[in-house]
């Protein structure tokens, strides 16, 4: 499993291209962006079990049910997940709405590592430490969120 979700953002033109054609999105996620048009989210996995704890709906990571995302297959294989700017939006407004606060509540280190989240050995983390990681992702996350959102972008996610 990968140990990181790559964020690309794209016009909602171009998620419809790579739709229809596995190059173009590949050459998407590859293309040089500037700072603020990509985010590597590291912390995918711990926040993804909190945002599931909340009762959040919101996918951060490769989606087990991916009912909102649109996919992109790749020829090579590989799959490329989009979310349309409608979509980033309303994820933006939530997130943006919920303090992290809310989701650190729900840090339950064995259940954490009975589910095998990444890091798969939180053992190894002081709790303050871990919510501190956490914090600090999920604030980036929510401002690259907002950002694409301002911007009525659509989004790319490629967990490489």
């Amino acid at each position: 499993m990968s140990k990181y979700v790559l964020f690309k953002r794209v016009t909602d033109v171009e998620l419809e291209q790579a739709e229809e054609d596995s190059d173009l999105a590949h050459e998407l996620i590859e293309r040089d962006s500037s700072d603020d048009a990509e985010h590597t989210l590291w912390a995918f996995a711990g926040l993804q079990f909190l945002l599931d704890a909340e009762g959040m709906g919101i996918v951060v990571g490769w989606p087990d049910t991916p009912d909102e995302l649109q996919i992109v297959l790749l020829a090579d294989g590989e799959t490329i997940f989009g979310l349309d700017s409608n979509t980033v939006a309303r994820i933006a407004t939530d997130l943006g709405a919920t303090p992290f606060r809310r989701l650190g509540a729900h840090f339950d280190r064995a259940a954490m590592a009975a589910d095998d989240v990444n890091p798969s050995d939180w053992s190894g983390w002081d709790t303050e430490e871990a919510l501190n990681f956490l914090n600090e992702a999920y604030d980036d996350l929510v401002k690259f969120m907002m950002s694409t959102a301002g911007a009525s972008s659509a989004l790319l996610m490629e967990m490489p």
